[in-house]
């Protein structure tokens, strides 16, 4: 009883825990991939001989990033966090992990086994391989905890999705082992203090990102995108701010082609077709310093600061960065703060792989509608 009394009380104490988890990977990130040799005859009856080429994963690298976690009681829990890893092939591909796990603790005592499964999420920084971003992780470790502090060696297998390209693939199956230290926040509305506020930002892009294409058989028109993700504000003065979001996006697109078809008793018929699909997935990270005027329960205020992206599946040859300004007005309503507004971003030249300069049809000017809403 009393060890069931202290496994209770450690893990019941708080609802919101913050923080770090660290390990490596005990599988490799890629599968190796053998292109084999051959000869290849030439018009002018000569021939050419190639060898075969073998391509193998790198290294195990480090992993680690922030974790936040929830307990609805003292077994149930939902467990998260920003992981980062690099796959390592020829060159590295940096990725953030996002897994999303459901956590139950077995009632034993102080030290509590755990087994955890959800779904896990990625994105990639650089596209000389296009690891999947869609996969599901299960887990098995145990909690203890000791000067406040709770330790949760973990075990992980995630299954990704097979990747999207053909030749170089990322292994579909991945083991870590994971080490990680979390303490209750000192609320769960303000967990990481009165100064900083969490939580959501979404709007819609106001003009299209890619100019339409039409000629008399054949157009292309772009949709405007809509985005979202989570947004933190730090609260520097009563009137200084800085702030980060990470937004997801897609850049989508309708095509429509008309063509005339003979029939078999020769007639002919016109026939129009239609597609929908994306020519991008971004990510994009501003990073803005706000200032509010006044000190009423709506303030109008202007920001201004870098604005970061990465493409994650098609158009990997858009800038990375841009120079981002906006406006708009801060409304607070029981303890929650509004702030709808409008953002403007000049986006640098686009580049290839390589790093030359590449043609761009992508509009570097980007016009936002977006609300922020923070707790």
């Amino acid at each position: 009883m009393f060890l069931a009394f202290v496994c209770h009380s450690y893990l019941a104490a708080q609802h919101l825990r913050l923080g770090v988890v660290g390990g490596t990977a005990l599988t490799r990130d890629y599968s190796t991939y053998l292109v084999p040799g051959g000869t290849i005859a030439l018009p002018d009856g000569r021939t050419f001989s190639y060898l075969p080429i073998t391509t193998r994963s790198g290294s195990r690298s480090i992993i680690g990033g922030p974790t936040l976690g929830w307990s609805f009681n003292d077994r149930f829990s939902l467990e998260s966090g920003a992981i980062y890893r690099r796959l390592n092939l020829e060159g590295q591909v940096p990725t953030w992990q996002f897994p999303i796990l459901a956590r139950y603790r077995l009632p034993f005592g102080p030290v509590a086994p755990f087994l955890e499964a959800g779904p896990s999420f990625r994105t990639t920084g650089n596209l000389n391989t296009r690891p999947s971003h869609t996969g599901f992780s299960a887990g098995t470790g145990f909690d203890f905890q000791t000067n406040g502090f709770r330790f949760s060696p973990t075990l992980r297998y995630t299954r990704w999705a097979r990747d999207s390209e053909f030749g170089v693939q990322s292994k579909q199956d991945q083991l870590e082992i994971l080490l990680a230290v979390s303490r209750s926040a000192s609320s769960d509305r303000h967990p990481l203090g009165n100064r900083v506020g969490l939580g959501v930002a979404g709007g819609f892009m106001l003009n299209t990102p890619v100019r339409d294409v039409s000629t008399q058989q054949y157009s292309r028109t772009y949709f405007r995108p809509w985005f979202v993700g989570p947004h933190v504000d730090v609260r520097l003065t009563e009137r200084w701010s800085v702030f980060a979001e990470a937004n997801y996006r897609q850049v989508r697109y309708r095509e429509t082609t008309d063509y005339t078809v003979t029939l078999p008793d020769g007639t002919q018929r016109r026939i129009q077709g239609s597609f929908e699909g994306k020519s991008a997935v971004l990510w994009q990270f501003p990073v803005l310093l706000k200032y509010r005027f006044g000190n009423r329960q709506i303030r109008p205020f202007i920001e201004a600061g870098p604005s970061f992206r990465l493409p994650q599946e098609f158009g990997a040859w858009l800038s990375t960065y841009a120079a981002t300004v906006g406006a708009g007005v801060r409304i607070q309503w029981r303890g929650l703060h509004f702030e709808p507004g409008l953002r403007f971003s000049h986006w640098g030249p686009a580049h290839y792989r390589n790093g030359t300069t590449a043609p761009n049809e992508v509009r570097r000017n980007q016009l936002d509608s977006i609300l922020a809403i923070t707790f």
